[in-house]
């Protein structure tokens, strides 16, 4: 079977740093076993490997069988599944050691036996009993049995896909392991905001989040009775005035201008050892006269993200929430020699006047980040909501 190779391989892979013996005694059975076969496989004349595999190999089926022995004698219904994965363990560990020459096996006392009709039978009785296990979970009707009642549906289609009623009894319980939440906004700043501003928080994309038995709606379904109502209170709206200030400098800048002779004190050309005259660079100095202007404006949202539970009528939870735009815009103008001009200083001469944004424009960059904030205290408290 493919299930035997990857399961002991993922053994080797796990105790890799420890040898087949160290495994043997620290009762890791089945690493032991893994380990030693593949070493058999190359080299089938190691007798320390044989003797390490001889007994991993009994002890590990002999814990396997007698557990199965005690869960049987138990009569409990629950046990099915724990039986079903030890004759798993016991045909994988079997069909491991298969390969092995006929010498190695007939030394550690290799036995084969045919454990498909108790697989086949434990497998029915465990699906049989998640089946009714998952059925008297989604008969109690509320949405945290309906996802236990999953998981046992799963469990039964992973053990038996064809099932009787199997993906009916998966769709009914799903559909109904999900809180649902209505998502509301409430200016309560006293303020007009646009109905832009409003439509543009309500499509903040919740559902889009991957919250795990979460469904949200930020319009009301009539068709819907919602678990719980999560709404964005804004209580305070702030937009500053339109500040507009300027500062006026020079920038000078010295550049080459030619050259000139260097004179002594007597007004004479100076020479140097070889007799030539020595010269020297001009510079001179430019100057640009700059109007820098700053123009700022911004805007603040303040509110709670409010969690009410819709069963109780009460407030589980409020979390304050703040956003704020900003609008910051400086440009300059120059008169004079432009070459006197910092790089930067030229940049902003280059830009062209950009006008202050509205009240609302100013309110909708706001709402973008209202939107990533409440996103980050939804993912902290969706705990409070599932």
């Amino acid at each position: 079977m493919k299930r035997a190779p990857l399961f002991f391989f993922l053994l080797i892979a796990l105790f890799s740093c420890n040898s087949s013996r160290k495994m043997l005694e620290q009762r890791h059975y089945d690493g032991a076993v893994a380990k030693s076969a593949q070493t058999l496989m190359k080299n089938p004349d190691n007798q320390k490997e044989i003797d390490v595999l001889t007994q991993a190999y009994n002890l590990a089926n002999d814990e396997d069988r007698q557990r199965i022995k005690f869960l049987m004698q138990s009569g409990e219904p629950q046990v099915w599944e724990e039986i079903y994965e030890r004759y798993m363990r016991l045909k994988n560990r079997q069909d491991l050691i298969k390969p092995l020459s006929a010498s190695i096996k007939q030394r550690i006392n290799y036995t084969y036996v045919d454990y498909d009709k108790d697989i086949i039978d434990s497998k029915r009785k465990a699906a049989d009993f998640l089946f009714s296990e998952g059925e008297s979970l989604l008969a109690k009707g509320d949405r945290f049995s309906s996802r236990q009642a999953y998981d046992r549906f799963l469990r039964v289609k992973h053990y038996l896909p064809a099932y009787n009623g199997i993906d009916e009894k998966i769709s009914d319980a799903h559909a109904k392991s999900f809180s649902h939440v209505l998502f509301q906004i409430r200016n309560n700043s006293g303020k007009r905001v646009s109905h832009a501003f409003e439509e543009d928080l309500l499509k903040i994309g919740l559902q889009d989040q991957g919250y795990e038995w979460i469904v949200f709606d930020t319009r009301p379904n009539p068709g819907i009775r919602y678990d719980f109502t999560i709404i964005l209170n804004i209580r305070k709206i702030d937009i500053s005035p339109e500040l507009s200030t300027s500062a006026q400098f020079e920038e000078t800048k010295e550049v080459e201008d030619g050259w000139e002779y260097v004179l002594d004190e007597n007004g004479n050309v100076q020479k140097d050892s070889l007799g030539n005259d020595i010269k020297k660079i001009k510079y001179k100095a430019l100057r640009c006269t700059v109007i820098r202007f700053s123009l700022g404006k911004s805007a603040t949202v303040d509110g709670t993200l409010d969690f009410l539970d819709n069963d109780g009528g009460q407030l589980i939870k409020s979390d304050p929430i703040s956003a704020e735009s900003k609008f910051d815009f400086v440009y300059a103008l120059a008169k004079g020699n432009k070459e006197a001009l910092s790089e930067e200083t030229r940049r902003l001469t280059t830009l062209t006047i950009t006008p202050f944004p509205s009240d609302d424009e100013m309110l909708l960059q706001a709402a973008d980040r209202l939107k990533q904030y409440t996103f980050e205290v939804l993912r902290a408290n969706q705990h409070l909501v599932q």
